[in-house]
């Protein structure tokens, strides 16, 4: 009878630890993304510092790490298809993967720099950030709906 219990209790296990991997291998990838001021038509000290609020003209960086659920590992170029920021208007850009600073990297990272067109309409800029990984499964980064918080172009 014992032996049939713990062949038993074995096999629930294995299928608990089975269904576990499983959904982890469904687990969508996790971006965490924020943006800070590009060295274009910065105020003097403050390229590189987190913001949100951007004139026409100035720099946003966008600075993007992935994390794989099932190692919770950081993923570069070699383990991803792409990363990219998606603009509300359809508008997609490419983010590259890289070591920052660039001349004494600390730290590696995905960006995309992009200076805000003249014209470009004020307001909150919805974006959002998608990755894929080369065995096709995705991530995807939505700011926090607080308007304080998300991308937005002053005049």
């Amino acid at each position: 009878m014992l032996h049939r219990l713990s062949t038993v209790a074995v096999a629930i296990l294995a299928a608990l630890l089975f269904a576990g991997f499983a959904m982890a291998q469904d687990a969508p990838l996790v971006i965490v993304t924020d943006m800070v001021q590009g060295h274009e038509n910065a105020a003097e000290g403050t390229t590189c510092t987190l913001n949100n609020r951007y004139q026409h003209e100035q720099q946003v960086v966008w600075r993007t790490k992935v994390v794989d659920p099932m190692t919770g590992e950081f993923m570069d170029d070699s383990m991803l298809e792409s990363v990219t920021v998606v603009m509300p208007d359809g508008e997609v850009f490419e983010m590259a993967y890289g070591g920052h600073p660039g001349r004494e990297p600390v730290d590696y990272y995905w960006t995309y720099d992009w200076v805000v067109p003249l014209g470009y309409p004020t307001g909150v800029v919805d974006f959002t950030v998608e990755a894929v990984a080369n065995d096709g499964r995705t991530g995807l980064f939505v700011m926090f709906p607080i308007e304080g918080s998300m991308l937005t172009i002053v005049d």
